[in-house]
């Protein structure tokens, strides 16, 4: 089968010359690979503005954070302290290497504190400089890169991470995140988040949730038990013991119809009454299930039927709490 070739045209003028290094790095995205090259064809002296270099491509800013996070990641970008300006600390300065940290001699190194004598380092409140891109470069070693991490984090750490999980979707509300780090945080396992947010997805996998696989996730995410369990695995982990593979099961006896199940089934599944009905023995509950559960499936049909009549009756599709309690009332059960 043939395969599509590509043909090199003769290269002419506005080149750069440029270490190989970093475009054959197999470990490296195309998109590393890309924004690397573009940076070092900058002059030597440039102060590089990450919201400046965002409107040359298209990619847009996400997609240069994680180029940028990328080269942090194997050394061809490092952090070297922060810039300065009329006394005041501005954002993080960054070098720029052709190769990566670990294999450039020392000599060849440009130090932070003189990068930072030669020139002054703009306040992340001006109007960032234009590139030029037409200026000849051709010995680049390191390049500042100025006012990254002063630009707004888009996603934390725990938001890509549920986002992994769910496939590209962020499917909770605003509080979630600070719920479930405040729980971490009482447990001491912050420093545990990702094993932590993976582990809650396979117990949730584990349940087969038959109704909303997001709710469940979200019930167990805060769950102390399961917080617990976590906690001794990775005690256990820690200890070098044999990896605990299955979760500690706790069994709840229903107060309905005396059947016994797993609480992380959370609800009763012979009379359908709600766990936190059972744990906080709401009397009114339990006798309707109880009722209903002793009557026939033909007479459970009649009940299910005169109680759509009565919410359709209200002009809507639920009835509260207090109404439904008052249509078993009607019918003798409470």
């Amino acid at each position: 089968m043939s395969d599509t070739i590509f043909v090199k045209q003769p290269r002419k003028d506005k080149y750069t010359v440029l270490d190989n290094t970093c475009i054959k790095d197999s470990r490296l995205s195309w998109k590393a690979k890309g924004v690397h090259t573009y940076l070092m064809s900058l002059p030597d002296d440039w102060k590089i503005y990450l919201s400046e270099v965002v409107k040359h491509s298209t990619d847009g800013k996400d997609a240069l954070n994680s180029a940028i996070k990328e080269l942090i990641h194997f050394g061809y970008i490092q952090k070297k302290g922060q810039n300065r300006d009329s006394g005041k600390f501005g954002g993080n300065c960054y070098l720029i290497y052709e190769m990566p940290v670990d294999s450039i001699p020392d000599g060849d190194r440009c130090g932070f504190i003189d990068a930072v004598k030669s020139s002054t380092i703009k306040s992340s409140t001006e109007n960032p400089p234009l590139l030029n891109t037409n200026k000849l470069n051709t010995n680049i070693q390191n390049t500042k890169l100025t006012n990254y991490e002063s630009q707004p984090v888009s996603e934390s750490v725990f938001v890509n991470y549920i986002k992994q999980l769910f496939g590209g979707d962020y499917p909770f509300d605003k509080n979630f995140e600070s719920d479930v780090m405040k729980k971490l945080e009482s447990y001491q396992l912050v420093e545990k988040l990702e094993s932590y947010l993976k582990y809650v997805f396979e117990r949730t996998e584990s349940q087969n949730p038959s109704k909303s696989f997001e709710g469940m996730y979200r019930i167990l995410a805060l769950s102390t038990s399961v917080l617990r369990d976590f906690k001794i695995i990775q005690q256990n982990q820690t200890k070098s013991e044999p990896k605990v593979c299955e979760r500690k099961i706790v069994y709840v006896t229903c107060l309905s119809c005396g059947t016994e199940f797993d609480e992380f089934d959370y609800y009763c599944p012979e009379c359908n009454l709600k766990l936190d009905d059972i744990k906080n023995h709401n009397e009114d509950e339990i006798k309707i299930h109880k009722a209903l559960h002793q009557l026939s499936e033909e007479e459970r049909a009649k009940i299910d039927e005169e109680m759509d009549a009565r919410t359709k009756a209200k002009g809507r599709s639920f009835l509260t709490i207090e109404e439904r309690k008052q249509f078993y009332r009607d019918l003798g059960i409470l």
